[in-house]
Order: structure tokens, then sequence, then C-alpha cells
């Protein structure tokens, strides 16, 4: 999975969760409070929006889930192994680290620098 669909399915699981949490909040403040008899009180949540947000919050985790992967698998074929392991042990921070700075080229590539060579040579000594 190419850095760019990696890094717009995080993005769109991060504004799913968002939306998710924006229906949670919502749908307790639409519910219904009832006191009981020792002086505690209880919510119970507006039902459909509720279920929505639970929608969201699923849909916003199966889509970051792919994107993780997507950049694990991509960090293996780029045998960028220390990009890799950051990844699997704190993916959250590192994810977001990942698509706006990541690395798009494999760790044994060299750079293209100019070849500086001895006057009277013919090619790359």
């Amino acid at each position: 999975m190419s850095k760019t669909m990696s890094r717009n399915l995080y993005l769109l699981g991060i504004v799913a969760a968002i939306i998710g949490g924006i229906f949670e909040a919502i749908a307790f403040a639409a519910g219904k409070t009832s006191t009981t008899a020792g002086g505690g009180s209880t919510t119970t949540p507006n039902g459909i929006l509720f279920v929505l947000a639970l929608i969201f919050f699923i849909a916003a985790a199966v889509v970051g889930t792919i994107a993780w992967i997507g950049a694990l698998i991509r960090m293996v074929q780029l045998q960028h192994w220390v990009w890799f392991v950051l990844l699997l042990l704190i993916s959250g921070i590192m994810m977001l680290i990942y698509i706006f700075f990541g690395p798009t080229r494999p760790a044994n590539q060299p750079t293209n620098y100019p070849q500086f060579q001895q006057p009277g040579t013919m090619g790359p000594s």
C-alpha cells in the first residue's frame, strides 16, 4: 500500500472517530437521567445516536487498522526495520509521524549525488 493511501485511510479513520465521539456526546446529552433511591443518578443514552456512534467507532478502527497494516507491509518492502519496529510498538503516534514524514525509498537505495572524478579518468573509480 502506498504512503498516500495509508495517509488517506488513517486520516479518514481519525475523522470517523471524531464524528463517533460527537455522536456519543450528543447521545448522552439527549439521554434520560434518572435518580435512584440512594441519591445516585444514571443516564441512559439515546439509543439511535449511541448505535450510530458505535458504527463510526467500528469503521474508524477498521480503516485505521488497514492503514496501519499497509504501513507495516510497506516498511518490510522498503526494508526500513527501525520504522517497522516503531510502528509495531508505538503505533498511534508513529502512524501520524509516518504518514507525513515516513520513508518512501528503499533503505539500501543509493542517493543520486553527483560523482566527482579526477580529470583524465573515464568513469567511476
